[in-house]
């Protein structure tokens, strides 16, 4: 093999890799592709297109899933390279506008496995716009193992089977959950921990004195003396510190009072019902609830609902259908994130996550408690994100290294 044939197939499958990796992490949770598509339309006045983020979403990850499983395979290398050299040259014109504008702070390049600044993400493009470049303008050297027929055949799998993995995670939940809410978590710990070595926040503290009408500013090693009257202190962000996974997680009540604390150090189970809009709700959906209220209490579980809904519609939704279970306000992204499912569940014991339900999969109460039971054997040995990750990308590789030999096969007989 000589040289120039090798970086060609190295970067095809370097681009490969990437665009399946890619591919992978949102479409196992197409729900956040559909956030971040939300986000993008928000930041450049496009909410008219907002309805068509779920689909865009699916389409996304499902072409960058099967260009990246064609490449690696060799099916449809040309047409592909084309595909991965289109998208690397938007991206990084898109990234580098969203470096220097900073609309959207994440731009969702890999879902919710690897958060990456729009500097960081730039930059990545610009390496990987290397290779991609060497696939395109080599891509006429790329001869599939297979016929026609069995090209389709074969894509036409990958496409199939990539769709139903993200037609499944929304129907349910993602099948891999990259976020710090998911089974296993204890929510109160990762909102507090700080690891040893990592940077604390670094401000620029300024304050503001007045002499004979006259206002000046000091910093810390420069004050004045007792005749100089303090006005004010501004304290400004130099470099940004550690953030705990769980930042953002606060469950007000009616008085703007923060339960957080005292929710996960009850003694018993807490069920939680994420519903991000309560005028949603149908009369169906507000009994369920009512219903399930009902159940948990007789169980010793203690069930409450979480919302991102204005305080003022609470206060009538209360008044008018007298739930039995307390309502407190969240964050709605905060609430997005928890659930991947408006209405969805989430059973908690002293703050951590035990199991996590689609508003449709919710199961009977009675059968709660062996979540509690199993606690320490369900998660003490449980994969972790990017673990599971490995495991279902290890699965389409091993398909595509079966394609080839089935290739190597077919030609061997054609001779």
């Amino acid at each position: 093999m000589n040289m120039r044939k090798l970086i060609r197939n190295i970067s095809r499958l370097l681009i490969g890799l990437l665009f399946l990796f890619s591919g992978f992490t949102k479409a196992v949770d197409p729900m956040g592709s559909k956030f971040k598509f939300d986000d993008y339309f928000v930041a450049f006045g496009m909410e008219w297109l907002i309805p068509f983020s779920l689909v865009l979403g699916i389409i996304l990850s499902t072409v960058e899933f099967s260009v990246g499983f064609c490449l690696v395979s060799n099916l449809y290398s040309k047409i592909c390279s084309i595909i991965a050299f289109i998208f690397m040259l938007f991206f990084t014109g898109l990234t580098f506008i969203l470096a220097l504008t900073n609309p959207v702070t994440d731009c969702g390049c890999f879902g919710d496995a690897v958060v990456l600044t729009n500097w960081q993400t730039f930059y990545k493009n610009l390496i990987f716009l290397v290779p991609t470049i060497i696939i395109f303008i080599e891509r006429k050297k790329f001869v599939s193992r297979f016929n026609n027929k069995w090209q389709i055949a074969l894509a036409s799998f990958i496409l199939v089977t990539i769709v139903s993995i993200s037609i499944y995670s929304l129907n349910n939940l993602p099948i891999v959950d990259y976020r710090p809410y998911r089974v296993g978590q204890n929510l109160l710990l990762n909102s507090k921990e700080h690891p040893n070595g990592a940077p604390s926040a670094e401000f620029e503290t300024t304050l503001i004195y007045r002499k004979d009408g006259v206002e000046k500013t000091f910093d810390l090693y420069n004050l004045p003396d007792s005749t100089w009257e303090w006005v004010d202190t501004n304290n400004k962000l130099v470099k940004e510190g550690y953030v705990p996974p769980v930042n953002n997680f606060s469950l007000t009540d009616d008085y703007g009072m923060d339960n957080t604390n005292t929710l996960f150090n009850r003694n018993e189970m807490v069920l939680m019902a994420n519903v991000l809009d309560l005028s949603k709700l149908s009369q169906e959906e507000i009994e369920r609830y009512n219903e399930i209220s009902v159940q948990c209490l007789s169980n010793d579980i203690y069930f409450t609902m979480l919302t991102s809904t204005d305080q003022g519609f609470i206060e009538d939704y209360k008044n008018q259908h007298l739930p039995t279970y307390k309502i407190f306000t969240i964050d709605p992204i905060t609430l997005k994130t928890i659930v991947r499912s408006d209405g969805g569940f989430m059973l908690t014991y002293k703050g951590t996550v035990l199991k996590k339900w689609h508003r449709d999969k919710f199961p009977d109460v009675l059968s709660l408690n062996e979540y509690l039971m199993i606690k320490e054997a369900q998660h003490s040995g449980s994969p972790r994100p990017m673990q599971l990750t490995a495991f279902y990308l290890l699965i389409f590789l091993s398909i595509a290294l079966l394609f080839e030999l089935f290739g190597l096969n077919l030609k061997s007989r054609e001779k």
